[in-house]
């Protein structure tokens, strides 16, 4: 059997302790040593000998740890287990700095699996839904130059099918009812009006006139230079002009982010940290809307466009491991059967610290 990561050096590892450290999970009280090899952390966080030579290196061999018929088996038993002491923290079951260890792990397999809800449901249960912040840095900086390149091809020829056909798009959605889901977002904002609202994925500008119709300050961010064009002419807002994949919004500026039918060309491995940095943009208390075409987790190429169709579950997990509480979720158009209801419609609230 193929093993390029040299995923043999946890077999070896648990050969002798693994029963053991199953057992004092069991008993919600860490006492022995094996925190580096059954809750791996990613290449970079430690410095010991055991810190590095049990190290991930990466998003792909975090993948190859859960499709390894024991590791992966065993990663997940150890995840529920904990899941059991809930009532107590983490520091109580694990002590520190493992506590800490618990969370970046938590973190690197939410990321590589985030259609499993369960490393994000650790996440929230000892963390508050929060990633550690030094595994997302180094997770989003792992990948090879060659899939970086990959990633940044899919989102220029998306975007070259909306330059391309930014007229036509304009007039076949300029009437679309898109109310349900603007009342969606605002009726969950708690902050007084004016509220300050960003619109992302703003196309030509449609909903920023509605926004601030309401009264409402709404600033508009897109990928596609006409689109960001177009609303800037049609509406008079603010529009950035900005990639998906490399966001740069301001912290704790809005007080809620309507995301229609955006987030579903960002592609499954950049989606954590465009979350992040949605969720890092609200001010507390603030709320997030997104809408997506709903799927079996599929995730290619629709004719000249790349996109990603989530199960609600794998969706739930995806905004749960970002930080967000979820208010509610529904499927359009209204008042169809479920199986002419292609879209997923989903509000989020950044919690009060």
């Amino acid at each position: 059997m193929s093993d390029p990561y040299y995923l043999q050096r946890f077999l070896d590892a648990q050969a002798d302790t693994y029963q053991n450290a199953l057992a004092e999970l069991k008993a919600g009280h860490k006492q022995t040593h094996w925190m580096w090899f059954v809750f791996p952390q990613m290449t970079g966080l430690g410095r010991s000998d055991m810190a590095q030579r049990y190290a991930i290196t990466g998003i792909d061999e975090a993948r190859a740890y859960l499709d390894h018929p024991v590791l992966g088996q065993r990663l997940e038993e150890c995840a529920q287990t904990l899941l059991g002491w809930r009532e107590r923290s983490a520091r109580q079951i694990l002590g520190t700095p493992d506590d800490l260890k618990l969370r970046s792990s938590m973190t690197l397999f939410a990321l590589a699996a985030p259609q499993n809800p369960l490393f994000a449901e650790v996440l929230t249960a000892f963390f508050a839904g929060e990633h550690d912040e030094q595994t997302l840095q180094l997770a989003g900086a792992g990948y090879a130059p060659g899939a970086q390149d990959e990633l940044t091809r899919l989102a220029q020829l998306t975007l070259q099918h909306y330059q391309l056909n930014a007229e036509s798009f304009r007039e076949g959605t300029r009437d679309h009812d898109v109310s349900q889901n603007m009342d969606a977002l605002l009726r969950h904002i708690q902050a007084p009006a004016p509220l300050q609202i960003l619109d992302v994925g703003c196309g030509p500008g449609r909903d920023l006139q509605r926004f601030t119709a309401l009264g409402h300050h709404a600033t508009g961010l897109d990928g596609c230079e006409r689109f960001v064009a177009m609303a800037r002419e049609d509406s008079g807002c603010e529009v950035w002009l900005q990639d998906f994949l490399a966001l740069d919004l301001p912290a704790q500026r809005f007080d809620g982010i309507f995301a229609n039918a955006a987030l579903f060309h960002v592609p499954s491995r950049k989606l954590p940290t465009a979350l992040r940095q949605l969720h890092q943009s609200l001010k507390p208390g603030g709320v997030l809307f997104c809408s997506n075409p709903r799927g079996d987790d599929q995730e290619g190429w629709t004719g000249d466009r790349y996109a990603a169709y989530y199960r609600l579950e794998t969706w739930q997990a995806l905004m749960h491991a970002a930080g967000f509480s979820e208010l509610e979720h529904f499927y359009r158009p209204a008042g169809l059967p479920r199986e002419h209801q292609p879209w997923l419609a989903s509000v989020w609230r950044r919690e009060k610290r």
